[in-house]
């Protein structure tokens, strides 16, 4: 498993836009629309979580209904 790169795997449900990286051309006025977590993204847990969740639960698991230890 790569745990340096797991948020990477999440796609996001929310449109989400970032300013060009730097040293890319775009035309001015442009941002870049994201269809996938990035490392640093506040929303990049939650989407590689969701993406767990899904994979687990189609694996025959089920998620538990205690709230906490």
């Amino acid at each position: 498993m790569n745990v340096k790169n797991v948020f990477l795997h999440g796609s996001l449900t929310e449109d989400v836009y970032m300013q060009p990286p730097p040293g890319h051309t775009t035309p001015p006025g442009h941002v870049c629309h994201l269809r996938r977590a990035i490392n640093g993204l506040k929303q990049a847990p939650g989407a590689w979580f969701k993406c767990f969740q899904r994979a687990f639960i189609s694996f025959g698991f089920q998620q538990s209904t205690v709230a906490g230890f």
